[in-house]
């Protein structure tokens, strides 16, 4: 881990800031990381009383905990789990909540094994809070990083309950995306606020590039009608994106919608290079961008909008295929739902946006929904894993925007993870701050592609995140009484 420091001593206010360049991509957190793991959809409570047979109780579970490399010795290498927040039946003051802190084992003598145990306070509104400890057992084999994927029961169960925990997590800081749809957000406003799909949004519930901006910063007209087709991030905190339809801007005139764009306004892909990867015959002036995602060597990912032979391929390129612009195709969109079992396999559903882990997982979103053999859908709007498993529904990820239509599904036409899994940014931030009228303004530059403020109030303290994951590189904070040592993160 790379650190560079900054102290400074400003007004009578002691300021410590420092700048982590992120670790190297790898499956699991080593010694000094703590890497944030978030639920998934397969994370599930179970509330059970076998020797009463009363119906049993299966809830969604939702939460996150920070995963560290703690205490190991030869044949055991241990972690800990510390700030633990899992919640049951949503996310306001009526849900069940369950906090505290854990430790997963990971080793062996003769094969390997893990175990997960857990000590959660439960709080469920209008009774006593209760200290549960939960326990895995011994299960075989260690955990397919980066995911982590344990069944725990509660230790000591009363007669007249007995509570299980699945949990399915993956390392997550935070996941932009952007809708199909537009939709009315009834959530946070006294009023309904429209949201478009023109619009890049957090699953945290906030907007991460409001339509406006977008408009003011490629010189849109506001009459014109579009969406987004494509999103990724770039190092230094690029926002990169592809509109659904050719439009005029003042900026760099007329937009293809195949063309990649960057924020602050430049042409970062033109549809060309794609023509070129491609090769195809007929020759098709504009192929289209539907998903891209760039890989760490530089190397472009992408799916197009119309199927085309090519001739440099020797075969058709379907929508639903996630290509490369050096050449190979990665997979076929048959491959990546081949794990699901559709009922018609050969059909091409397209690919509307993906994100490609660096253990190779692949999660994507399709442009149609797939009716699978035991006559279940994917929706459009969904989250899939190349693994075969529905990783968000829609609702899901739109849940803290609480969308007042009537709808199962608004759409996913892109997607990009901020991860502590990440390749590593190449060094570490270049930092300042200074007073700026009654406020501390922290600003940096660096390589990073995401970054997050976080702050602690003694040095050496546990830092806790003040600003949401970003692709900003300046935050104002109010002057408070006393030292604050602030940290900014960058993967």
């Amino acid at each position: 881990m790379n650190v560079s420091r900054l102290f400074s001593a400003l007004g009578g206010l002691l300021l410590a800031v420092w700048g982590i360049d992120w670790v190297q991509a790898a499956e699991r957190p080593a010694r000094g990381e703590s890497w944030r793991y978030q639920l998934i959809r397969e994370s599930t409570y179970l509330d059970d009383c076998p020797p009463c047979g009363r119906p049993s109780v299966l809830q969604p579970l939702r939460g996150s905990f920070f995963l560290t490399l703690g205490a190991s010795d030869p044949l055991f290498d241990r972690y800990d789990l510390r700030d633990v927040r899992l919640n049951i039946g949503g996310d306001d003051e009526t849900a069940i909540q369950l906090t505290g802190q854990g430790q997963l084992e990971v080793g062996g003598e003769v094969a390997l094994v893990q175990r997960l145990t857990l000590r959660l306070t439960v709080r469920v509104p209008g009774r006593p809070e209760e200290t549960v400890e939960f326990d895995s057992g011994l299960q075989p084999g260690a955990p397919e990083w980066p995911r982590l994927a344990l069944s725990l029961q509660e230790v000591k169960p009363s007669l007249l309950r007995l509570l299980h925990l699945t949990l399915e997590t993956m390392p997550i800081r935070d996941l932009w995306f952007s809708t199909g749809h537009g939709f009315t957000a009834g959530w946070p406003a006294p009023k309904p606020i429209p949201r478009f799909a023109a619009e890049v949004l957090s699953e945290q519930g906030s907007v991460v590039l409001s339509r406006d901006t977008l408009i003011q910063a490629l010189g849109l007209s506001v009459e014109q009608e579009f969406n987004l087709d494509a999103l990724d991030v770039a190092p230094k905190g690029e926002l990169q994106l592809s509109l659904g339809s050719d439009l005029m801007s003042s900026v760099l005139d007329t937009l293809h919608h195949g063309d990649l764009v960057g924020l602050p306004a430049r042409r970062v892909l033109s549809y060309t290079a794609l023509v070129a990867a491609l090769g195809p015959q007929p020759v098709t002036p504009d192929l289209g961008l539907d998903a891209v995602h760039q890989l760490a060597d530089g190397t472009w990912l992408f799916s197009i909008r119309e199927p085309v032979f090519s001739e440099k391929l020797g075969f058709v390129v379907g929508l639903g295929d996630l290509m490369s612009t050096a050449g190979p195709r990665i997979r076929s969109n048959r491959e990546l739902l081949q794990a699901f079992a559709p009922r018609d396999p050969d059909r091409d559903y397209g690919l509307d946006a993906v994100f490609v882990w660096p253990s190779g997982e692949i999660w994507f979103s399709t442009e149609d929904c797939v009716e699978l053999g035991d006559s279940s859908l994917l929706l459009d709007g969904d989250v899939l894993s190349d693994r075969g498993r529905v990783v968000f529904g829609n609702l899901e990820l739109l849940r803290r925007f609480s969308p007042l239509e009537d709808a199962a599904n608004f759409g996913l036409d892109g997607l990009v993870i901020a991860t502590d899994a990440a390749e590593p940014a190449p060094g570490p931030p270049q930092l300042s701050v200074r007073l700026e009228a009654g406020e501390v303004v922290l600003s940096w530059t660096g390589p990073g592609r995401f970054s997050q403020v976080e702050r602690a109030t003694t040095l050496g303290g546990v830092s806790e995140p003040v600003t949401p994951v970003t692709v900003e590189h300046e935050v104002r904070r109010p002057v408070s009484v006393g030292a604050e040592f602030f940290q900014v993160r960058q993967w």
